[in-house]
């Protein structure tokens, strides 16, 4: 039996902690601590974390707000984490009762696992999150994800949000690559993607866990960084040995 380290990553989004932290505590997989990542919110997750103590092990790390710096917290979480796996979960999703339980079912050190998301209205209260008429949409992942070991672009259908990694894995890339997940990434999207692409460099394999959920709640679209799209656009080229201008003409952007 794996134990299991959950990093839930969040910003201002302790409103959401009564549904998340009820969801943990059913959990059916029962070996696990919960690190809780802070990227300087003004809400005082602190104070909700003190008032509410849990059953399991909590601790709570935060970063000054300076701009939207998740690789950089999300690092402080990996490199605390005290057990075998790592699973990533942010704070505006809710967990499934199973989710760490369908983990254990598959993972393995030399893997990655991907679970998949529902996107959920806000529910007035906890039983409601699972509501079918609660529901908006399924993630976009769910055809492709079954084949994502076999393609040769797996972090196309990956997500940072419900991910599955072995500490040793990360440990892997760190000594490749110098990080977790990269620093440089500052602002909105991507370094999910790049993670997965160091991944994919360390021959790991990518599992599809199609049981594994969790539930989204659903917000505004958002538009990766320029900054973060500059170093993704980057991380191709060199992975594929095209210029970044011959990458965005086959997007069809101007150079």
């Amino acid at each position: 039996m794996s134990s299991f380290t959950v990093i839930l990553n969040t910003y201002n989004q302790s409103k959401y902690f009564p549904y998340v932290f009820d969801a943990l505590r059913k959990q059916t997989h029962k070996d696990f601590e919960v690190i809780v990542t802070d990227d300087g919110s003004t809400d005082n997750p602190q104070k909700w974390l003190d008032e509410n103590p849990q059953p399991f092990n909590v601790r709570y790390f935060t970063q000054p707000h300076e701009g939207m710096r998740l690789a950089k917290i999300q690092n402080v979480g990996i490199g605390e984490a005290k057990n075998d796996y790592i699973v990533h979960v942010m704070a505006d999703s809710v967990p499934d009762e199973k989710l760490l339980e369908e983990y254990n079912n598959v993972m393995h050190d030399g893997a990655v696992g991907s679970g998949l998301r529902v996107y959920v209205k806000e529910a007035r209260n906890v039983e409601d999150i699972k509501k079918p008429d609660n529901f908006i949409k399924d993630d976009w992942r769910k055809p492709a994800l079954p084949s994502i070991g076999m393609v040769t672009n797996p972090w196309s259908r990956f997500t940072g949000n419900n991910l599955c990694i072995s500490k040793v894995n990360y440990e892997r890339v760190k000594a490749v690559h110098g990080h977790y997940w990269n620093e440089k990434y500052i602002g909105y999207g991507l370094e999910d993607f790049e993670l997965a692409i160091c991944l994919y460099q360390q021959n790991v394999e990518f599992i599809p866990c199609m049981d594994a959920f969790i539930y989204h709640i659903d917000h505004t679209e958002r538009v990766e960084s320029k900054n973060n799209q500059a170093l993704f656009d980057k991380k191709i080229s060199d992975l594929y040995g095209i210029k970044v201008e011959d990458l965005k003409r086959a997007y069809g952007e101007e150079t």
